[in-house]
């Protein structure tokens, strides 16, 4: 031990397993096995599947043009104007150059929060717009004639109609659309914003300003595929 090689070797002391007898290691040795050992063996994620976050609020289609969607799932207005716009939702998409972004309004508490979970957890397991349009078409429907708030009926309501879900943490989004609530003033559902890139945004705050001022002015922007 008097060597300098020994004493480069043993700076950080040594290491004796009893059950080999009087043999000793370097514990600079010891380290470095155990740091390839984790490297080499032990990778991968340190988040767990059922902790996955959201961070990107759900929007589909991509332009200049953003069409954002206020609406709760327990507000009666909100139920009767989702129906209402379906066919034009389809009809943007399928253009392709206007932005679809969906905010769910926390106006019922808990259950509105709950319904939500599950939107987000059906677009985690399926990204395409055809699978969201069906999970909100399926969520407002039994919100609307079913009542339910129990996270198993929902759940098994939703696999009934081939809506796959998955596990999620849904905190992320939630404080992203309430940024956004708080951002475009938004207090009362069904709200819709129609922009077109900072330069211009029209509000339109109720059911019947949807119906009789957004439609038409969509089927009159943007008519029919590009």
């Amino acid at each position: 031990m008097n060597r300098w090689s020994s004493i480069m070797i043993y700076t950080f002391g040594e290491a004796k397993k009893s059950m080999i007898g009087r043999l000793r290691f370097p514990v600079a040795a010891m380290m470095i096995t155990g740091y390839l050992f984790v490297a080499f063996w032990l990778s991968g994620s340190a988040t767990s599947a059922c902790a996955a976050e959201m961070t990107n609020i759900p929007s589909y289609g991509k332009g200049s043009w953003e069409l954002i969607i206020f609406t709760d799932y327990f507000c009666p207005p909100c139920q009767r104007v989702e129906k209402l716009l379906e066919p034009e939702l389809e009809k943007l998409l399928a253009r392709g150059d206007v932005k679809i972004t969906f905010v769910d309004y926390p106006g019922h508490g808990k259950k509105s929060a709950l319904y939500a979970k599950f939107f987000l957890s059906a677009v985690a397991a399926d990204k395409s717009h055809e699978n969201a349009m069906k999970a909100r078409r399926i969520l407002f429907s039994l919100a609307e004639y079913k009542r339910m708030d129990q996270e198993k009926e929902i759940a098994e309501a939703m696999k009934s109609q081939n809506i796959s879900l998955k596990t999620i943490n849904p905190e992320p989004i939630y404080k992203a659309w309430l940024d956004m609530i708080k951002r475009y003033e938004i207090n009362a559902t069904p709200t819709c914003l129609l922009r077109f890139s900072s330069t211009y945004t029209k509000k339109y705050g109720d059911a019947d300003q949807i119906r009789v001022g957004l439609i038409p002015e969509l089927q009159r922007r943007f008519p029919g595929k590009k």
